[in-house]
Formats: C-alpha cells, structure tokens, sequence
C-alpha cells in the first residue's frame, strides 16, 4: 500500500502544476534558471514583447497563488526558461487569487 501512495501523490501534485503556452511571435534564448523578474499588475510603460501565458492550477489545501509573491515563484522557472524578465498578472477571480499572468521580455 505505502509502494503506491507516494507516486500516487507525485503524480497528483504534478498534475495540478501551472503550465506555460508560448504566444506571440517573439522568441528569446533562455535566462538562468534562477533569474530575477519583475512583476507589474498593469502594463509597463517601456516597450515589451510578449512571450507566453502561465495558467496557475491549484495546488492541494492551498489552492491558486493568493499573492503577488506566490505568483511569481509559480511563473519564474517559466519566464526564465522563455527569456523573460517580467510577470504581467492580469487575470485573478473574485476572492484575490491569480489565475493567470504573462511572461514578457522588457527590451
């Protein structure tokens, strides 16, 4: 019983990851894993491209990212896997949790 509960969660926690789709028409070479990027809540007044979209899922007893900072460690391995250097949060429901942001490149 104990051989199957631990994949069994591994697999659980995995599924419930937040995920990257790639959009717009620009590409970047990659950043250090442990890059450092900045989050705006509205659009940077400085010229950007667009990367892609990061779809938070819930995580297990504690649901989506409920905080700017919790949000931007979720999205930060795919901003720097996509060269980005920013986080775009856009989209939260109605009790303060974030749903989705934007990786962006700011030139």
């Amino acid at each position: 019983m104990n051989k199957l509960l631990v994949p069994a969660i591994t697999v659980f926690i995995a599924s419930c990851s937040s995920t990257f789709t790639k959009t717009g028409d620009v590409s970047h070479h990659a950043l250090s894993p442990d890059c450092e990027i900045a989050v705006y809540t509205t659009p940077p007044k400085k010229d950007f491209d667009e990367l892609g979209v990061v779809e938070f899922k819930p995580m297990p007893f504690i649901g989506y990212p409920g905080s700017i900072s919790s949000a931007k460690s979720q999205a930060s391995p795919f901003a720097c896997a996509n060269g980005g250097n920013a986080l775009l949060l856009w989209e939260a429901n109605g009790i303060g949790q974030y749903l989705k942001g934007t990786v962006i490149r700011i030139n």
